[in-house]
């Protein structure tokens, strides 16, 4: 595996149900200072492909790796301290402000004491200033909007100090404004050499900001590379039973899909 794989899946067969496998000889591969978007279906296993990626499910058949290592032999702190996962259902965190969540994200670097050390508390702040939720740090999380959760949220993922970012329909309830920071953080994230893969239902979003793009379908990878390679009307029908119309985009000639 290169050494800039942050993550690697070969030949991956995995499910809930051992008699029913959701994802099928899946293969692939998201390395430093890139973001790579999956696409796919309702239902094609995108969510549980990370879950996969994070060793909170088992896989039936074939390996997953983190940075190099088996994820089968490393701890839940191990695994924590290579990869975050933002999932796509938010938890509750009733009578936590946003600055206490936050700070949850760096679990794995607990002393025996459990107590956060200047370090934690330094990359909790850094977190809620790139995540432009500085201003929040005091509120409780309940009672803020979707859009301020999910950069909450994704403020904890990224206090866990982890270089590789699963991140699974990052964009829900996000505004225009909210949309373009997050936008412009991930791609501050990978030219500092972090890792995303990010899941997303919207092909023109990744089609434009995603390096490489990876499409999921019956559980397969069906289709991967640039979105040049991906974005094409014939396996977009085949795969989305839709008629779909490629076109480029007016400022950067990216292709771009038409309802």
């Amino acid at each position: 595996m290169p050494n800039d794989d942050l993550l690697c899946l070969t030949d991956v067969t995995a499910g809930y149900v051992a008699s029913r496998p959701v994802l099928r000889k899946v293969n692939l591969a998201v390395g430093a200072g890139g973001l790579m978007a999956l696409v796919g279906p309702n239902g094609s296993g995108k969510s549980t492909l990370l879950a996969v990626a994070t060793g909170y499910l088992p896989v039936q058949a074939g390996e997953v790796t983190l940075a190099g290592r088996r994820v089968k032999t490393l701890s839940a702190t191990e695994r924590a301290k290579i990869a975050a996962w933002l999932p796509q259902e938010l938890p509750n965190a009733p009578g936590y402000t946003v600055r206490q969540v936050v700070l949850l994200g760096r679990f794995s670097n607990l002393t025996g004491f459990g107590s956060y050390s200047p370090d934690d508390e330094s990359a909790a702040d850094e977190a809620l200033r790139r995540c432009d939720v500085e201003s929040l740090a005091e509120r409780p999380v309940n009672e803020l909007s979707g859009g301020e959760r999910q950069r909450v949220f994704l403020a904890q993922a990224l206090a866990q100090g982890a270089r590789l970012m699963l991140l699974d329909e990052p964009t829900n309830h996000l505004d225009p404004a909210s949309l373009t920071y997050l936008l412009k953080l991930l791609k501050e994230l990978t030219a500092e050499g972090f890792g995303v893969l990010m899941v997303t239902h919207d092909l023109n979003l990744a089609a434009r900001h995603a390096d490489r793009m990876a499409i999921l379908s019956g559980g397969r990878i069906v289709a991967s590379g640039g979105p040049e390679d991906v974005v094409r009307p014939g396996l977009l029908r085949e795969v989305y039973g839709a008629q779909l119309t490629v076109v480029r985009h007016p400022v950067d000639g990216k292709p771009q899909i038409l309802l």
